[in-house]
């Protein structure tokens, strides 16, 4: 099957989802911020209750989770990136092909060009006998 150059459709909707994956990114960043800072301020309050070890417990479990989604986040957005610098790259290829290509040998008409100077030019001064 032949590569077909992606419709501008195709080409916004690849950036859209780059933008999308992007801001996406950043939300679990700052989820993962807001865990970090939340298990600090619960160690960090020395308090030695089963409760608030739990919930130290439960909140590594939940940025755990966050940090693996994060993960696959970045995994899909770079996979995204590398298909449409391939398919950029093989409609950059594919143009320059166009534009540089040679006629096939069942297109040569099988005529040569003539050269410009066929012989040497003899120039005969006229005031020489």
């Amino acid at each position: 099957m032949a590569w077909q150059q992606p419709t501008c459709s195709a080409r916004v909707t690849c950036e859209r989802l780059s933008a999308m994956g992007s801001r996406r990114q950043e939300a679990l960043l700052a989820a993962i911020s807001e865990k970090d800072a939340n298990i600090a301020l619960l160690e960090l309050s020395s308090s030695k209750k089963k409760k608030t070890q739990d919930e130290v417990t439960s909140l590594k479990r939940e940025k755990d989770r966050l940090v693996q989604q994060l993960k696959q986040q970045t995994q899909n957005r770079m996979k995204l990136m590398a298909d449409n610098y391939e398919d950029d790259h093989l409609k950059s290829s594919q143009h320059s092909d166009q534009t540089n290509h040679k006629p096939s040998p069942d297109q040569d008409t099988g005529k040569q060009a003539s050269p410009l100077f066929q012989g040497p030019i003899c120039i005969s001064d006229a005031s020489s006998p």
